[in-house]
């Protein structure tokens, strides 16, 4: 769906947002993960260099540490790893909830980071993983 989004102050108008999550978007809680698309609605459109922003629930993991920790970890020690922080989220004006927000990984993800992105790209899907 269509959405205003305010960040830092700064509003942008006309992004597209939908839940997203295999084993977190069945629990019983309203907190969900969501997916922001800068360029959904508009093409081409980015925010700090990123077509689409992940909101993850963290909502297997207590602390809301484990996967910026890891994420920071590995772009210090030269690995290509997406960049990952932190937002309270409101709807509505109502807050939903500390969310981590960590960068999509796809080809826009390997064209800023290494200069190209026809190169081999994998996700980790429930079977194991998907190519």
């Amino acid at each position: 769906m269509k959405v205003d989004v305010d960040i830092d102050g700064t509003t942008l108008s006309d992004i597209g947002i939908r839940m997203k999550g295999n084993s977190s978007y069945n629990i019983s809680s309203k907190k969900k993960s969501l997916k922001l698309s800068f360029d959904e609605y508009i093409d081409d459109f980015e925010y700090d260099g990123m077509a689409t922003l992940n909101l993850n629930n963290c909502m297997w993991d207590p602390t809301l540490m484990r996967e910026k920790v890891t994420l920071d970890f590995m772009r210090d020690y030269g690995v290509y790893a997406p960049r990952c922080t932190y937002a309270n989220i409101y709807l509505n004006d109502t807050l939903w909830g500390l969310y981590s927000t960590v960068e999509q990984v796809d080809k826009k993800f390997l064209n800023t980071l290494i200069g190209e992105n026809d190169g081999n790209l994998f996700k980790a899907g429930d079977d194991g993983g998907e190519f």
